[in-house]
């Protein structure tokens, strides 16, 4: 069938039916349910050497620059958890309000791996059992929180 200078068949061109199954075989890349960039808040004076302090470095490859704030604990090879401390003024209304309200005198920014989320929850555990405060996800309404 001919129409305006194109060919139309209805036979699939040569190699179209291999290269679809190829797409349609493939799997799509693994949905990650957990946020990767969080926040660690405390209501106190918390510096990267308590986090430090608050971890097993015999569990953890533990690399601080104090100076900078900066906490990079590995969470296995070629994967870690990096935290950074920053400004307790997130820029808008309704976050500074939540840093208000939970008296926030410390703010870490923290990225966590994207591997099996139980490693990293693990950790902010421990910090959180050592040092106190929360973890809150990077969202609109800072959830999920870790306690």
């Amino acid at each position: 069938m001919v129409r305006e200078g194109f060919i139309f068949s209805s036979a699939p061109l040569k190699g179209c039916t291999q290269i679809m199954a190829k797409y349609k075989n493939k799997k799509s890349a693994p949905q990650v349910s957990f946020p990767r960039h969080w926040y660690y808040m405390a209501d106190r004076a918390i510096d990267v050497e308590d986090i430090k302090n608050a971890l097993d470095s015999e569990a953890y490859g533990i690399e601080i620059w104090k100076e900078a704030g900066v906490l990079e604990v590995e969470i296995e090879e070629k994967a870690s958890m990096d935290l950074e401390e920053c400004d307790p003024d997130l820029k808008d209304d309704y976050s500074n309000r939540f840093l208000q309200e939970h008296k926030v005198k410390t703010l870490f920014f923290v990225t966590v791996p994207t591997i099996e989320f139980a490693k990293s929850e693990a950790v902010m555990k421990k910090i959180v059992a050592v040092c106190g405060g929360i973890f809150c996800a990077d969202t609109e309404d800072f959830m999920p929180q870790i306690m």
